[in-house]
Order: structure tokens, then sequence, then C-alpha cells
């Protein structure tokens, strides 16, 4: 058993739910699969305060992005979500947990029912994955697995179905490191049934009003993202852990425009994880304390386990600077404060004593970076995300270092493949266009 924190951890709705549709538009290609990823939003107005013994934090229910599988023969379509923060697959979460608060986020999804397959295969061993707050537990199967929308079919992929679960609205699409689990992982089959040319994918949840969220397994769009990509180097197991992640070291937290011009936020140097299962960040409460208190909050903690901030920033127009060498995400301040029961607070929240320096970044950093994925060169490419269209190509063994984002930004003077020629040639026209308007 490996616990993680991801998904389905730390702020409680009750309410209605929704679903932002992805474009119902799968790709695929040599050497790479593009999948459109859809938006579950649970109702934001009404919140609450879950209280655990002398402690209260506030658990996050809020958004999943999730993507269709189609399991079995014939193919039985289930939505699944897409975490980077957890290695495994598995399916079927208990939806009657969620019957009062979130019902369509589990209920109007189609689970798997292996009877119904004829390549389904039970090998009656079982599984338990942990999380933050929550699990999923069950017996591991194999069968078929196709992508709902494109002809790609994995052949004989083992994954969890789940008998019992709690606070997990769906099934969940692990895409983290398959070493972790000691059989093949989504990730290790895509490339050894030949679908990828490579363990690496590229993931785009774009912002909170478009439904332009994709991820590209063995691919990138260069219309997603301006300017070039920063590739760093992923950082060896953290903590005292054994297992790989995708750790990255954050170099700074800034804040820019309005009255602040740029100032760099003190003790917010540290090693962090991308997680597209958590909508807020993790991080250590000295460092929640100076975001706080550079936002004009007293910088103590709150019993919700929440940092109090005014309301008023959010309808600024700073940004929150996150800066990784020489590439800078900047995140709009709307991103990052999370309004509730009339107070405020930054989108960054306490860390459980159990899961200290465990950094994470969530969905509200994800939402303005581009980040590519790479196993096999242990790389994390990023990049300010943007949408100008479409142009999706493979990453080929050089990896994703040399691609340029097609929407603006200034060109770096780097060694260019042919892969990614097209991209190029758009970046030239786009510099001697400004030219000449200039």
């Amino acid at each position: 058993m490996r616990t993680f924190i991801d998904s389905t951890v730390f702020w409680a709705v009750l309410g209605a739910s929704s679903i932002v549709k992805a474009s119902p538009v799968t790709q695929e290609s040599n050497g790479f699969l593009s999948l459109p990823v859809s938006r579950d939003i649970a109702n934001q107005d009404h919140f609450l305060d879950r209280r655990e013994e002398t402690s209260a934090v506030l658990h996050d229910l809020l958004n999943s992005y999730s993507v269709q599988l189609e399991i079995g023969t014939p193919g039985q379509r289930v939505s699944v979500t897409i975490d980077t923060g957890s290695d495994m697959l598995w399916v079927n979460p208990k939806c009657s947990f969620y019957s009062s608060s979130q019902p369509s986020l589990c209920f109007g999804k189609v689970q798997y029912n292996t009877s119904a397959s004829s390549t389904w295969r039970n090998l009656t061993k079982p599984f338990e994955q942990l999380y933050g707050l929550g699990g999923a537990s069950g017996t591991f199967s194999t069968d078929r697995i196709g992508i709902y929308g494109s002809k790609t079919v994995l052949n004989d992929v083992q994954f969890g179905v789940a008998t019992n679960s709690s606070n997990q609205n769906l099934g969940v699409l692990g895409v983290g490191w398959g070493s972790n689990l000691g059989y093949k992982s989504f990730i290790d089959e895509l490339a050894s049934q030949k679908v990828t040319n490579s363990k690496a994918f590229s993931l785009s949840l774009g912002s909170r009003d478009n439904n332009e969220s994709a991820i590209i397994f063995g691919g990138v769009d260069t219309k997603k993202f301006s300017g070039p990509l920063t590739t760093k180097p992923i950082l060896p197991p953290q903590r005292g852990e054994t297992g790989d992640r995708y750790w990255i070291q954050l170099d700074s937290i800034g804040l820019s425009g309005g009255s602040y011009g740029t100032k760099t936020i003190n003790k917010t140097s540290l090693p962090v994880i991308f997680d597209s299962g958590s909508t807020y960040h993790f991080l250590p409460d000295e460092t929640n304390s100076q975001i706080a208190l550079s936002l004009g909050g007293n910088g103590k903690i709150s019993l919700n386990g929440g940092f109090q901030v005014p309301c008023d920033a959010q309808r600024s127009s700073v940004t929150m600077d996150f800066k990784f060498g020489d590439m800078t995400i900047r995140v709009p301040l709307r991103e990052s404060i999370i309004p509730t029961g009339g107070k405020c607070y930054v989108a960054s929240l306490t860390q459980e004593p159990r899961f200290k320096g465990l950094n994470i970044l969530g969905d509200n950093f994800l939402r303005s970076a581009y980040v590519v994925f790479d196993q096999d060169k242990r790389q994390i490419s990023l990049a300010q995300s943007a949408n100008c269209g479409r142009n999706e190509q493979a990453i080929t063994t050089a990896g994703a270092a040399d691609f340029f984002g097609e929407c603006g930004g200034a060109r770096k003077n780097v060694a260019v493949t042919t892969s990614n020629s097209l991209s190029v040639l758009w970046g030239l026209a786009v510099v001697a266009a400004t030219a000449l308007c200039l």
C-alpha cells in the first residue's frame, strides 16, 4: 500500500454540480494520442468546514478533470479523473457516498460491469489506494481499454475495480510513475503497445472560462502555450520516500502589477509537485503565511485551515508569479484567492502533519501553465499557457525542450529539430509581423 495525497481532498461542498464538457475531438497520429478533458465543477455557493478532533480543514471536492475510456468488450464508457499525483488506474467509486451532496459527479458517470465484458479477467489480487482523505479498495483485473472517440485499443491492461471507496466522486487515472506499481501503468502500456513514441505527455487545463482542456500522450500542442518551453530536471524522491513523483524546484513566488510593481515573497523556494488531482496548493504554513501577509492578510492560520486575505485582492490585475529557473508562470490573483462565506482565502492550504514537506501546486496553478511530463528523460518542461488554435505534434527522442509556443513570446537561440520546424516558421513569422507593426 502506498499513500498519496491527491484529487478529492480538502474543501467540502454542498449543492448541485455541473460539467464543462470538452470539445469532442480525440486525435490519434503516429506517435501520440490526444484526449479532450472535461472539467467537473461542484456548486461553490456553500462550503462546510469539516472539523476533525482539535483541528479543522477545508476539503476539496470542487473540481476534477476527467477523460473517457471504453473498458471491456464491447466497450463500456467510463469517466476517470486525470491525476498526475498518483500512479494507478481504478474505476467504480461508491456513489452512495455522494447521494446528498454531489450526485451528478458520480451517478452521472457509467460504471464498469465486469460480467458484461467478454475479455475481462479477474486477477483475484486485492488492491488498496489511499489518498490524503479517503481512497478505494477492491480487486485487480485486466481487460481491453479503448479511448472514446478513437480507434486506439490497449490489450490486457491491469487496473483496479473498486468494491468500496470514500471521498472519490470518479475513478482515477493516475499518470505518475509506473515504477511505483510493480506492473505496467497506463503510461507504460501506451508506450509498450506502440501507441506513443515515449513515456511523455503534455497537459493543458485551459482557463476557468473555456473547455479547451486536453492531455496529449506522447505529444505537445504548440498552439496552447507562449514562447519557449523551459526544461527542468525531475528531482529525486523527497521526504525520505523511495518512489518517484514529479518533483521540480520552485525558485520563488512573487507578485507583479498594481501597487506591487515586482515583489518576491519570502520563504517561497522549495521543491514542489504538480498535481492535477488537487484543486488547491498545499505548502508549508510559513510559506502560506508569507503569501497572505503580502496580500494584506494577518498571516495567521484560520480555524478552517486557510489563510485569510482581503477580498479586494481577487479583483485586481495583479498576478502571482511562480519562478522556475528562467521561466515565470503568471497566475491571476482570481485563481489564487478563494471566496467563501463572505471571506477570502489564499488558494493554498495547511499541510496535515503526516504530509509535512509534500508541497503541491494544484489546478489553480496548472490552469496558467502548459506542462510536459517526461518520464524517459526525467524532465518537466513548462511555459505560460495560451490558446491560439491547434497544432499537435509527436515528441521525438530529442524530448520536448525545443518546441516553441506559437501564441507569441520571444524566441531563444536554440537548436531546432525537424519535428517542430513548422513551429519555428510560425514563430519567425510572428516576430517579423511584430517588427513591421512597430
